[in-house]
């Protein structure tokens, strides 16, 4: 097939998450001669993400690495973001900072850009930057994952009944979810934390009979 029909056979796979198969697909575009540049990067900006969704964080780190490099600005700071993302999935957290602190440097837009709120805060959370993750988190409460994570940050910074507000808001606005499961389980686990036993034990009992399988 030609490569524009190889392109979305192999954005067709990657939709519908066969990401083995769209990473063969986009490794061969990346390795055919191509006189567009921009192409290029963005056949390995998606190889990227297939290695990313495969757990395979060094290789995927590599290519953003390359998109970044190659200095498309419509592509640069996905790539940044993406290089973040797969140094924190490898354990390296210096290095995830550092790029986080560059994409918010170069790219003011990222700071209220909807698909970033929650990468960025969950970045910031993991290294321990509670409140500058909240500062994203708590862009979007509608979304169950920042209302999680907002009230485990809030958690650590000792701001307890932020935190239950958060982990109740889970098992009103979103039940039967998981979010619903484990904001139960935390409301039960700051009690047990704060050392109010009988609250942890009340709300332990309430875990177990709404999710009576774990």
């Amino acid at each position: 097939p030609s490569l524009s029909a190889k392109a979305v056979m192999a954005e067709i796979l990657f939709e519908t998450e066969n990401y083995r198969e769209a990473a063969q697909m986009f490794l061969q575009l990346t390795e055919s001669p191509l006189a567009d540049q921009f192409k290029l990067s963005s056949y390995q900006y998606r190889l990227a993400e297939c290695y990313f969704h495969m757990g395979l964080y060094g290789e995927s780190y590599d290519q953003f690495s390359r998109v970044r490099q190659a200095g498309h600005k419509t592509l640069e700071a996905e790539a940044t973001l993406g290089m973040a993302m797969a140094a924190l999935a490898q354990g390296n957290r210096s290095s995830s900072q550092a790029h986080l602190d560059i994409l918010l440097l170069e790219n003011e837009f990222y700071k209220t850009y909807a698909r970033a709120l929650y990468p960025l805060g969950i970045m910031l959370f993991q290294n321990a930057q509670y409140e500058r993750s909240l500062e994203f988190l708590e862009k979007d409460i509608t979304d169950p994952k920042n209302v999680y994570f907002a009230a485990l940050a809030y958690r650590h910074l000792g701001k307890i009944p932020k935190a239950l507000s958060y982990f109740q808001k889970l098992t009103q606005k979103f039940p039967g979810t998981v979010w619903a499961q484990r904001g139960l389980f935390e409301v039960a686990e700051t009690y047990y934390q704060q050392q109010d036993f009988q609250l942890a034990y009340q709300s332990f009992q309430n875990w177990l009979n709404e999710f009576p399988n774990g």
